[in-house]
């Protein structure tokens, strides 16, 4: 399941990640991940489901 941060127009980044929601590091401003990054990291976790349907939160 992905809890995805702000959502914005920016090109894929090549330093997109998957963080469990339990490892995540709360930040000072809210996070933003442009949608090419999210659509990506949506695939790869479809394909490889590394993180077994635990929650995650991609970002990039």
């Amino acid at each position: 399941m992905f809890h995805a941060p702000d959502v914005t127009d920016q090109p894929i980044s090549p330093e997109r990640r998957l963080v469990p929601l339990a490892e995540l590091r709360r930040p000072l401003l809210p996070p933003r991940i442009g949608r090419p990054s999210v659509a990506a990291l949506m695939l790869d976790e479809a394909e490889t489901g590394r993180h077994g349907g635990g929650i995650v939160v991609p970002l990039g």
